[in-house]
Parts: structure tokens; C-alpha cells; sequence
């Protein structure tokens, strides 16, 4: 199993983003024809693609941002060989991805049609995609003063090892778990909305409809 998963992430990133797109694709049309014209996967795919692509950018941003901060938080935190700014935008890039698509899938999630609810349809969607997108950025700089606070009670040996960097390490450190929680938060603001949107309204018992 390990192995498999070992030559899985050893494929390039572009490549195994094409093979995710071609499968929601070859998806798209089977239910289409199994359901002959009543598919509607087809149109959740370019939301979910967005948000995924979406996060990625937004993941691009975080981390070129924070490396002229700390580069040792890249080099010695996420273990590049360099942190030059196209290996850090490219590693912001597939982590924002990947937790992009987590998010956008728990809204097409929460948005699925079940007996007492109306599907609100991806427009709506990307309003709550706003949530967490935003409390990701509004996070990062309080968890990013957070770190800086909390640099001092870290470990010796990590301070003695990062010298005079270590203020910054944790300030980086801070900023990115900042967004972590902001994402997870927003997420979850996100889907209770969905989901209380398309509550439709319940009729009253006894009531009679002219």
C-alpha cells in the first residue's frame, strides 16, 4: 500500500491534476447517459474545480508572502531544497489545491437534495466559498502575532538551533496555522449556511390550501 502511495505522489502534480479533471469528466458523461439528459454532476464540477484552484492560488500567495519572512520555516520546516519563489508558490499552490477541494466537496455535499431542502445551485456556493477563503487571510496575521508571542516558550534546543531566526520561524509557523484554522472555520460557517438555506419552509399541520 505504502509503495502505491509512493509512486502515486511521485507522478507530477499537473499530471495527476489533468487525471483528476479527465475523471470528473469521463464521470460527467456516464451519468449523463445512464440518466439519459438528467445529469447534474456535470455542472457541480466547475465549482468544485474552481474552489480547488482557487485555494491553490490563495496558497501561492500565503507562502511567498511568509518566505521573505522566514525562510528557514520552508528549508527547514517543509523540508525544500531552497526557498526559491517557485518552489515555494508551487508548493502553496498544490497544499491549497488539494484543501480546496476538501472544501468545495463538503459544500456540493451539504448542498445535496434530500426530502425537506431545495439544492441552492453552485452560484450560490461561491458566496460561502468566501468564508473560508476570507477568515484564511483574516487569521494569518493573528496567528502569525500568536507565534511571535509564544517564540520564547518553544523548546531550547529548536530556538539554540534556529538562532536569531526563531522569532521569525514562529511567526511564520503562526501565520500559516492561522490560515489552517481560518479555512476549517469558514468551512464549517459555510456548510451550516448552505445547509440552512435551502431548508424549504414546513407546512402547518391542520392548514388547508384554497
Amino acid at each position: 500500500m505504502t509503495a502505491w502511495l509512493d509512486g502515486l505522489y511521485s507522478i507530477p502534480f499537473g499530471v495527476r491534476l489533468l487525471g483528476l479533471c479527465l475523471a470528473f469528466a469521463g464521470i460527467a458523461l456516464a451519468e449523463r447517459w445512464l440518466r439519459q439528459g438528467r445529469a447534474t454532476r456535470a455542472q457541480e464540477y466547475p465549482f468544485w474545480l474552481a474552489s480547488a484552484l482557487a485555494a491553490g492560488l490563495l496558497g501561492s500567495l500565503v507562502d511567498l508572502v511568509t518566505s521573505h519572512l522566514s525562510r528557514e520555516y520552508f528549508v527547514l520546516g517543509k523540508g525544500l531544497p531552497e526557498a526559491s519563489a517557485s518552489a515555494v508558490a508551487s508548493l502553496g499552490f498544490e497544499a491549497g489545491v488539494v484543501a480546496g477541494a476538501v472544501v468545495g466537496g463538503l459544500l456540493l455535499w451539504a448542498d445535496n437534495p434530500r426530502p425537506g431542502r431545495a439544492q441552492l445551485g453552485p452560484w450560490r456556493l461561491a458566496r460561502e466559498l468566501l468564508w473560508p477563503l476570507g477568515l484564511a487571510l483574516a487569521l494569518a496575521p493573528v496567528g502569525a502575532l500568536l507565534g511571535w508571542l509564544l517564540s520564547g516558550s518553544f523548546p531550547a534546543d529548536w530556538r539554540a538551533s534556529l538562532g536569531p531566526a526563531a522569532p521569525r520561524f514562529a511567526l511564520v509557523w503562526g501565520a500559516h496555522a492561522g490560515v489552517y484554522l481560518g479555512a476549517l472555520v469558514g468551512t464549517l460557517i459555510g456548510v451550516v449556511r448552505v445547509r440552512r438555506a435551502g431548508r424549504l419552509p414546513q407546512p402547518i399541520p391542520g392548514a388547508s390550501v384554497l
